[in-house]
């Protein structure tokens, strides 16, 4: 049997997505859904917003290859490294350079800045 075991933080919350150029710079995303929020939340209302935080460069790793569906080693080999190699980087057991952050991006169509 499946009890709830935590209060639902989200009442009264939507939920927005959008898919955006990975050209689009992150602080124009941020201002923008600024104003959006402020033009749609009521004057007066002092509710707080809950912000949501930046996920691990490992879980935006592990989602943009789920999102290209590619296997582990079907990405290790795009990229050039040992599939444990990628199974380490999604873990968070082994650090994503730069340069494996440009290779990450193009193979994976994203924007290499997400992995660091």
């Amino acid at each position: 049997m499946s009890v709830l075991t935590k209060a639902r933080t989200t009442d009264g919350f939507v939920e927005f997505r959008a898919w955006l150029p990975s050209t689009v710079d992150p602080e124009k995303i941020r201002k923008a859904l600024e104003d959006l929020i402020s033009a749609l939340t009521p004057e007066g209302d002092d509710e707080e917003l809950i912000e949501v935080p930046r996920p691990a460069p490992s879980e935006v790793l592990r989602g943009a290859r789920l999102r290209e569906d590619m296997t582990q080693a079907q990405l290790a080999k795009a990229v050039g490294v040992a599939r444990s190699n990628i199974c380490d980087m999604e873990n968070g057991r082994r650090a994503i350079s730069v340069e494996m952050a440009k290779k990450l991006g193009t193979a994976l169509k994203f924007n290499y800045k997400v992995f660091l």
